[in-house]
């Protein structure tokens, strides 16, 4: 798996979703197989997202270009809010793992 992509994600978490929050709150990530690739969660508790998130902030834009760089497979970044947490949800495919598809 290439290093340092689900950093970003989890920074993110606690800058923009606990750090602005006075009671604080909880980050959950979690790693699950998906299909032949793997998807991560990361999720948050804190502040949520603006009603029209752009997700162009410096980390989320260079997350982006290097999966871009990465493969051509089916790998995505997509943020949302979940009931009470706000979650970034990164799905790798096979050829970025260094997996055939």
């Amino acid at each position: 798996m290439p290093p340092l992509l689900v950093l970003p994600l989890a920074e993110n978490a606690i800058k923009h979703g606990i750090a602005p929050e006075r009671k604080g709150g909880v980050v959950k990530i979690s790693a699950t197989a998906h299909g032949q690739g793997l998807r991560f969660r990361i999720a948050n508790s804190g502040r949520p997202l603006a009603a029209n998130p752009s997700g162009n902030g410096m980390g989320l834009r260079n997350l982006r270009a290097r999966l871009a760089l990465l493969g051509r497979g089916s790998s995505s970044l997509d943020l949302r809010r979940e009931g009470e947490w706000t979650l970034a949800e990164l799905d790798l495919a096979p050829d970025v793992l260094g997996n055939p598809s």
